[in-house]
C-alpha cells in the first residue's frame, strides 16, 4: 500500500507519494521539487530485464569495434545449422558461376586463336584442305582460256574470321547447293573474312555464279553480306590480288584481265556497296558497263 510522506525541517513542506515497485521505493515528487520523469521507467521491467538490455547495448558497441572477418565468423557460429547450410550452398553456387564464366571466356579466346593456328596454308586453301564434298564438275572453260573477265560476288552468308569458322561456313554453303540445287558450290574461289582464299570449283572450270557468263569468266565470292554490316579488309583485297597474279602466272588468266562487279552486268545488289567501293580502287576494275547483258562470245570479242 502507498504511504504518505512527512514534513521536513530543512525547507518548505512537500508531499510525496512513495510507491512500492518490485520491492523498491520509487518517489514521485510534486511541488517545487523537480519532477522525475516516470516515462523513463518501464513498470513491466524488472532488474534482470534492465541488466539484459544494458548487456545487449554493450555487446552491440563491442561488435562495431571488431574486424569484419571476426564478426563474420561470430555470426556463423551463432547461426542455426539451416542458415549456415544455406549460406554455404549460396557461396558454392556463386563460386561455380564465376568459375564457369572464366572457363568459357578463356576457351572462347583460345578457340579463336587456335582456329587460325591450325590453318594448313597461309592463304591458299584447296578443296582438300577445307574438306569439300565430291562434286561432278566436268565442264571446262577451255574455249575461252585464258580467262579475261573476273566477276565479283558476295555470298550473303555469316562472316567467318578464322580458318575453322570459314571451313564450317563453306561446308554448310556447299551442302546447301548440293542438297537444294543439286550442283556444287557456284564460285571458282571464295575469299573468307580471315583473308584466306578457298578453292571452289577451281581454275579452268565452268561456274554457276552469273547467268550467261559462267562459261567464260572467273567467279570470286567474298564471304559475308557487304551491302550491310560486313566490311572489306585490306588483307582480303591483298589475298585476292595474290590469287589473280597466280592465275596469270599459271596461264589461267589473261594478263590484261578485267574485274567487274556482278551488279555492273546484271540486275543484282551483289557484291554490296562496301565491297563495290573497294573494287573501284583496283587497277583492273572496269569502270564502264560495256559487258552488261552480253553473252560469252560477245564478251570474248570485246576484250580480245
Amino acid at each position: 500500500m502507498p504511504r504518505r510522506g512527512v514534513h521536513t525541517e530543512s525547507g518548505p513542506s512537500t508531499t510525496a507519494d512513495v510507491i512500492m515497485l518490485n520491492d523498491r521505493n520509487v518517489a514521485t515528487v510534486s511541488g517545487d521539487v523537480a519532477s522525475i520523469q516516470t516515462s523513463q521507467f518501464n513498470a513491466t521491467e524488472g532488474p534482470r530485464d534492465v541488466e539484459t538490455n544494458a548487456s545487449n547495448a554493450q555487446k552491440s558497441e563491442k561488435d562495431k569495434d571488431i574486424p569484419f572477418s571476426r564478426y563474420l565468423r561470430k555470426v556463423v557460429k551463432t547461426s542455426s545449422r539451416v542458415i549456415r547450410a544455406l549460406s554455404i550452398a549460396a557461396f558454392v553456387i556463386l563460386l561455380t558461376v564465376v568459375a564457369f564464366m572464366l572457363y568459357f571466356t578463356i576457351m572462347a579466346n583460345f578457340s579463336s586463336e587456335d582456329g587460325d593456328r591450325t590453318a594448313p596454308h597461309e592463304w591458299d586453301i584447296s578443296r582438300v584442305l577445307w574438306q569439300a564434298r565430291w562434286a561432278n564438275n566436268t565442264q571446262r572453260t577451255t574455249a575461252f582460256d585464258p580467262i579475261r573477265l573476273v566477276i565479283i560476288q558476295h555470298t550473303v552468308t555469316p562472316d567467318c574470321f578464322t580458318f575453322v569458322a570459314c571451313v564450317a561456313a563453306l561446308r554448310n554453303l556447299q551442302s546447301y547447293f548440293l542438297i537444294n540445287l543439286h550442283y556444287d558450290i557456284p564460285y571458282n574461289f571464295m575469299i573468307g573474312n580471315d583473308g584466306r582464299v578457298y578453292e571452289g570449283r577451281g581454275w579452268g572450270m565452268v561456274g554457276a555464279h552469273t547467268f550467261m557468263y559462267n562459261r567464260c569468266t572467273l567467279g570470286l565470292g567474298f564471304v559475308g553480306n557487304y551491302d550491310r554490316h560486313t566490311q572489306v579488309s585490306k588483307l582480303q583485297i591483298e589475298r585476292m590480288k595474290l590469287l589473280l597474279e597466280k592465275g596469270v602466272r599459271e596461264g589461267f588468266l589473261d594478263p590484261n584481265y578485267h574485274i567487274v562487279a556482278a551488279s555492273d552486268i546484271q540486275n543484282t545488289d551483289s557484291p554490296g556497296s562496301n565491297l563495290y567501293n573497294a573494287l573501284k580502287k583496283l587497277d583492273h576494275f572496269e569502270h564502264t558497263d560495256r559487258f552488261r547483258n552480253v553473252d560469252c562470245e560477245v564478251t570474248y570479242g570485246m576484250v580480245s
